[in-house]
């Protein structure tokens, strides 16, 4: 069992590019039963930004399928401290899907996109994004990268993931540290 957390800033292209990566394994030469799990549906309205909660729904979920692509809402990594502490722990099994701020922009209404610049690119969240890059963990969506060549580089760091962590141990622990 595994469970990769695919984390990003909002409109990134997180859901899309795990619903093209779940619906279609074999293509992506990955285990047949690929689990997409969103955290936002699950937490609700009320606890999207519950850390805590996240993390046990990430934990349960991990115990019922062989590989699980948890869709992180941005608001957990912009509004808890906890989750994103969890996530640089584990981020050598993380996924960063990410875009750059003039992306972003493209991205978001002209009414709110500089306060959602503060929360998904500010020094809270930098860290987690510089992180993954360096590990190699970053799909960067920015303009000019399709939606097909995007989610190719996701479908790879999930199988290497995958495969490293078959290569280390036959943990069987379904939860992250």
């Amino acid at each position: 069992m595994l469970i990769i957390p695919i984390v990003g800033p909002s409109h990134a292209g997180k859901s899309t590019l795990i619903r093209l990566v779940s619906t279609n394994p074999k293509r992506f030469a990955l285990p047949p039963t690929v689990v997409n799990l969103n955290l936002d549906d699950e937490l609700g309205s009320g606890h999207r930004s519950d850390g805590a909660m996240a993390c046990e729904i990430i934990a349960r979920h991990g115990r019922s399928v062989e590989l699980v692509l948890a869709d992180c809402g941005a608001g957990l990594l912009a509004f808890s401290v906890y989750f994103r502490e969890f996530i640089l722990r584990n981020l050598l099994r993380v996924v960063a899907v990410w875009c750059d701020i003039e992306t972003f922009r493209t991205r978001h209404s002209l009414d709110t996109v500089e306060r959602e610049i503060r929360h998904n690119y500010g020094r809270t969240v930098a860290p987690i994004w510089e992180g993954a890059r360096s590990l190699d963990r970053l799909v960067d969506t920015s303009l000019g990268t399709s939606e097909e060549r995007a989610a190719d580089q996701m479908a790879e760091i999930v199988a290497r993931i995958s495969n490293q962590r078959a290569g280390s141990s036959a943990e069987s622990r379904p939860q992250m540290d």
